[in-house]
């Protein structure tokens, strides 16, 4: 089995220091903690103990996740490179889980880009990525 992941990026219309501002809010939100923060990149994860006495039947939101949104200057805004993964400690999650890990993350993922709505898109070839 695979790990299960989803990235993606864009150009957002703002600052770096402003679209990092928002990005902070919207993991706050989203319930993740943010465990490491620097100009331009933020790193966030979930993990819940419920989680440990529900198991597979927990709601994928509160299932352990990692992120991280990387930012940086470009022409016409801000570069987003956005990438949200499962980080369960027991190895690839279920069949039963991916399914709901993937629709989980696309929903962070549309959540995350309305937040910072595009002003243009990096590349064709870098549209999502899920894994």
């Amino acid at each position: 089995m695979v790990r299960v992941e989803l990235s993606d990026g864009w150009v957002a219309a703002g600052t770096v220091s402003g679209v990092q501002a928002d990005v902070n809010r919207f993991l706050r939100e989203w319930g993740l903690w943010v465990i490491g923060e620097q100009p331009g990149e933020v790193h966030a994860r979930r993990a819940s103990w419920l989680v440990r006495l529900l198991g597979r039947f927990a709601p994928a939101g509160w299932q352990p996740q990692r992120a991280t949104v990387r930012l940086r200057a470009a022409d016409g805004g801000v570069e987003v490179r956005a990438e949200i993964e499962e980080a369960s400690n027991g190895g690839p999650p279920r069949s039963r889980l991916t399914g709901r890990y993937r629709a989980y993350f696309a929903r962070w993922m549309a959540g995350l880009r309305a937040r910072l709505p595009a002003a243009r898109e990096v590349s064709a070839a870098t549209g999502p990525n899920t894994r």
